[in-house]
């Protein structure tokens, strides 16, 4: 949502796509998207049961470790697309893990707003 407002206010012509499983977090997107006048398309159902979305970018916070993510995010990537992914003080060992079973470019940005945390950009995922 955050993205679909910094987007509105600049003029930028982007589709910003949610997936929520939860009816009520769905409703409460919906409605904050038609009363901010936002370009969201919110999608009531589970990342495993969408058809494939073509992403430049894919992102999540919370949903899953590292591999499952990759997994659940790879398919709905474009060819160049990359995956942004808020990881918690754990991250380190999830990267290990999630390379013994996926190759993957990454880069590594310090979280502002929790210590410990960070913003794992990934690109170029495949499994090994």
């Amino acid at each position: 949502m955050v993205i679909a407002a910094l987007s509105h206010e600049h003029d930028a012509q982007i589709q910003v796509t949610l997936v929520e499983s939860d009816v009520r977090k769905s409703v409460f997107l919906k409605t904050v998207a038609r009363e901010l006048d936002l370009r969201v398309h919110v999608e009531n159902q589970r990342i495993e049961n969408l058809d494939s979305l073509s992403a430049d970018v894919v992102s999540a916070r919370a949903l899953a470790d590292l591999s499952a993510l990759l997994c659940l995010s790879n398919r709905h990537l474009s060819k160049d697309g990359m995956m942004i992914f808020l990881k918690g003080k754990n991250w380190s060992s999830e990267v290990e893990k999630a390379q013994s079973e996926w190759n993957f470019e990454h880069q590594i940005v310090k979280s502002k707003t929790s210590e410990g945390s960070i913003i794992l950009c990934v690109s170029g995922a495949h499994r090994v």
